[in-house]
């Protein structure tokens, strides 16, 4: 997704930066034009995700988007389009977000799953948090199990959708089941025309 970024926003001829965080920015270029900007970045972006793949970079445990909001904020001296790309099930953001949304242009990109909302009838799954590494069995074959995860999905999704809006930041979902590349460049060209 954020090489499809990358691209439509080069083909506007926006200017194309990149911030990437793992606790700490491990990469940061200040957004610029040109042909060579766009693969330079990806390529880095690329040795990044085989260097995190071998094991060679630690990843922490826990959100690091409040830090990486903070740090974005604090990185940009123009006014600039961010785009944060996250699931955004973290709490914590909210003040930064809100800093960041009255100094910049801030999409808040919402990648989903329609397992956020839905999960099937498997019996009882052993679930793993990425971010926290805490494990739990969860009963996937109960209904009321499976309706108040479908209603915390949902919950989640419009506490969002609002907490965007209320801090001036454009809300942008793009599901999994979606293609990216339809969803952002229709975002871009919108942005194009106003």
């Amino acid at each position: 997704t954020a090489a499809l970024a990358a691209f439509a926003s080069s083909y506007t001829n926006s200017p194309v930066g990149y911030v990437v965080f793992d606790g700490d920015i491990s990469f940061s270029c200040e957004p610029k034009t040109g042909k060579d900007q766009v693969p330079l970045l990806l390529s880095k972006l690329e040795n990044i995700l085989q260097e995190s793949q071998k094991g060679n970079i630690s990843t922490p445990k826990g959100s690091v988007l409040d830090k990486a909001l903070k740090g974005t904020t604090k990185m940009l001296r123009k006014r600039s389009l961010v785009l944060i790309v996250s699931d955004f099930r973290v709490a914590g953001y909210e003040k930064s977000l809100a800093i960041l949304g009255m100094r910049h242009d801030v999409v808040a990109l919402r990648i989903t799953d329609p397992s956020d909302t839905e999960l099937p009838d498997l019996g009882g799954i052993l679930f793993e948090d990425s971010e926290t590494g805490l494990t739990q069995h969860l009963p996937t074959n109960s209904v009321a199990f499976r309706r108040a995860w479908r209603e915390n999905g949902r919950n989640s999704f419009e506490r969002w959708q609002t907490e965007c809006t209320r801090r001036g930041v454009y809300p942008l979902e793009i599901s999994t089941e979606h293609d990216p590349a339809q969803r952002l460049q229709f975002f871009f060209s919108a942005r194009e025309r106003k």
